[in-house]
């Protein structure tokens, strides 16, 4: 998982820092970058949570990876950051974010866009500190997999491209649960 994390660190995040630097504030390159930074962020996250396989020695690279809540917490704020940037686009691009909104949904669809925007970014600054870290974890790991179901899964049958999003929602969802329930065990785990 660490190789993942660095293979998709060398080739997807650092060739997006450019164009990011490039585009307006809060652009469309702006959440590409973020999903990239998530799943770097996402494979420490997850390689901090193997266990050891037994009779590794003890200078194995894995073996850091399991001793300390490094990797894990790195997930948590490169999610987080992520969050908060995509909270911002909501409402820097609410009509884009309201054209997703299913229209059985009930109530004001703005509102709901930017409802969405403001958990977004309490969650990604929830994820930031080390105190709220494990409840921002799992209500927004709660909040996009719902989304999964309301907005993106329904969305693969308007749109072929709309199916990446379904996996996406998967796997921050999944991160945001792995950040919460590692974060969980440790703490529990030291008292």
């Amino acid at each position: 998982m660490l190789s993942l994390g660095l293979l998709v660190f060398a080739w997807a995040l650092l060739r997006h820092l450019p164009i990011v630097a490039a585009d307006a504030f809060l652009g469309g390159s702006w959440t590409r970058a973020g999903k990239a930074l998530t799943f770097v962020g996402g494979s420490f996250a997850v390689a901090g949570t193997l266990a050891p396989i037994p009779g590794e020695t003890a200078g194995n690279l894995r073996r850091y990876a399991n001793s300390t809540e490094l990797f894990v917490r790195f997930g948590g704020i490169c999610l987080g950051c992520f969050l908060i940037i995509a909270g911002l686009q909501h409402f820097k691009f609410t009509k884009v974010v309201v054209s997703l909104i299913p229209a059985w949904f009930p109530g004001n669809s703005i509102l709901w866009a930017q409802l969405a925007g403001v958990a977004l970014i309490t969650g990604g600054v929830g994820l930031l500190f080390r105190r709220s870290a494990v409840l921002a974890g799992l209500m927004t790991g709660s909040m996009i997999f719902s989304w999964f179901w309301i907005v993106h899964l329904p969305r693969t049958f308007v749109s072929v491209s709309d199916g990446i999003a379904v996996f996406e929602a998967l796997a921050f969802s999944g991160i945001a649960f792995v950040v919460a329930g590692a974060l969980a065990a440790r703490r529990q785990s030291s008292t």
